[in-house]
């Protein structure tokens, strides 16, 4: 399918979900790199961009994104092909910190191996992501 088989406020609308999931994404790095104190900060920031990118998966294949925060529910709403990309990716780890980050437990020591991982995550689902929309919209 061509780009221009596309409405531009769908591709607008992708494009500005992508870029916002890309600033989360290097937000989570930032933190990450910058302090060893706010481990639970980049496994939060690297959710959001892993939340969004799939949520600018959902929107261009026409559909609104639920207002959920699970990444396995939302890839519910993408293309199987998408999907069976995703299946190599443990959303649910990513998913944990959507919730840890809101409601944090005491006991739960987060270090620099969490943080780096959720980061990893994230960075791997922004790429599966881009390359698979980017090849419905003619971009590759």
């Amino acid at each position: 399918m061509a780009e221009s088989s596309f409405p531009a406020e769908v591709i607008r609308e992708f494009d500005h979900w992508m870029s916002i999931s890309r600033q989360d994404l290097d937000a989570a790095r930032f933190i990450h790199l910058s302090s060893d104190e706010f481990h639970r900060a980049a496994c939060s920031w690297a959710q959001q961009s892993g939340e969004k990118a799939l949520k600018a998966a959902v929107f261009l294949s026409n559909h609104i994104p639920p207002k959920i925060h699970n990444l396995r529910q939302i890839a519910r709403h993408v293309d199987p092909k998408l999907q069976a990309a995703l299946e190599q990716l443990d959303l649910e780890l990513l998913t944990y910190w959507s919730i840890e980050s809101r409601y944090p437990s005491v006991l739960l020591d987060i270090n620099s191996n969490d943080a780096e991982l959720a980061i990893s995550i994230a960075h791997d689902l922004f790429e599966i992501v881009q390359q698979h929309c980017f090849e419905i919209l003619g971009r590759i």
